[in-house]
């Protein structure tokens, strides 16, 4: 299988995981129809291969064509200060290959406990699961109001004996400033409030527009509460803060 284009920043490890694949097929004529198989078994092995983007056809007389994206990654999950392992968007574990610098610019989520889950597998712990539906809602406080919000993690009363259970969330910035955003639009956490009893995104956004206002980059918080029905605000010392007019 020759390669004339690989996809864009696509990893060097993972370029050569391609490489190995394909040398390792066995020889076929270009109309045998298991060689389109072989093929397409051959991308669907690689864990960084995005599976609803495989496509394999005939290309004759020069071939076979086979398109496809890699996995878009979206988080990390990190131990220790240390990255274990690289989530995507669909929740699939993907294989070492982007160096620390690019690694410190995915949100993390930590491993609380056990072993970092494999590459090519779903992840199943609550907190991971959780925190990955909530990212997009995360990097759009970090863009938006220009904070650096480098870590989503368990809120601070939710406790850890609740076993198996979406806890809410909280996004941690890289000066301590802990916001507490509870669970994320998408979450279906048994434990959360109903649906409609849920402070919703759109107001939890505006909620941190109106303080940002008041507060440029959230800078004297040490806490920013908009997931109840009475938002709060928490200074360096712990002493509670009041509102913004209008909230």
């Amino acid at each position: 299988m020759r390669h004339d284009h690989l996809p864009d920043r696509l990893p060097s490890a993972w370029a050569a995981q391609l490489e190995l694949a394909a040398a390792a097929l066995p020889a076929r004529a270009l109309n045998d129809p298991d060689a389109l198989i072989r093929v397409r078994d051959c991308l669907l092995r690689l864990p960084w291969v995005d599976p609803t983007s495989v496509q394999v056809e005939p290309n004759l007389p020069d071939g076979i064509r086979a398109t496809y994206r890699p996995r878009t990654p979206r988080l990390v999950i990190a131990r220790g200060g240390q990255t274990v392992a690289l989530v995507a968007t669909d929740g699939t574990v993907l294989p070492p290959g982007f160096d620390a610098v690019a690694l410190s610019r995915f949100l993390a989520v930590p491993l609380e406990e056990g072993a970092p889950p494999e590459p090519g597998v779903r992840i199943s712990d609550p907190l991971q699961q959780e925190a990955l539906s909530a990212a997009l809602e995360a990097i759009w406080v970090r863009d938006v109001l220009n904070v650096s919000v480098v870590r989503i993690q368990r809120r601070y009363d939710f406790p850890k004996s609740a076993a198996g259970v979406p806890p809410a969330l909280s996004f941690l910035c890289a000066d301590g400033l802990e916001i507490c955003w509870g669970w994320s639009s998408t979450s279906e956490a048994s434990v959360a409030p109903p649906v409609e009893a849920r402070i919703p995104l759109e107001l939890k956004a505006e909620r941190l527009r109106r303080i940002a206002a008041a507060y440029p980059r959230l800078e004297g918080l040490s806490r920013v509460v908009v997931d109840r029905p009475e938002p709060r605000l928490y200074g360096l010392g712990g002493e509670e803060l009041p509102l913004p007019a209008g909230l």
